[in-house]
């Protein structure tokens, strides 16, 4: 039954507040508990609004992406984060692990070989 206007699990404040709010928190890598929190939601209401709002689900998806652009981009300013990322990105070609190195070479020649890795 609801309750001063708010239905249980629903946001007590400014709906478009809270979505920003979880979108933020997605952003940052936050797990849904901790987004509720900080959005001030129930968990409840989060997933009703997954399951019923495709679109949501999309820009929760595009924010934590454009974190991940933002941080990168960030990273890449600087000699040594050109250098960790070219590592973790082509590990074959960049790591100072031999063993990485060595994989790849071995890959290579599989390639090679048979047109395709098994």
């Amino acid at each position: 039954m609801p309750h001063n206007g708010v239905h249980p699990g629903q946001p007590a404040k400014d709906t478009n507040d809270v979505i920003e709010k979880l979108r933020h928190a997605y952003s940052l890598g936050l797990n849904v508990r901790q987004s509720c929190a900080y959005a001030q939601c129930s968990d409840e209401w989060l997933r009703t609004k997954m399951r019923d709002d495709p679109q949501f689900v999309e820009s929760l998806e595009a924010a934590l992406a454009t974190r991940f652009v933002e941080v990168i981009e960030k990273i890449l300013e600087t000699d040594a984060g050109k250098k960790w990322w070219a590592e973790r990105v082509r590990p074959e070609d960049w790591s100072p692990n031999e063993v990485h190195r060595f994989e790849a070479l071995k890959a290579t020649k599989l390639i090679a070989q048979n047109g395709r890795v098994h």
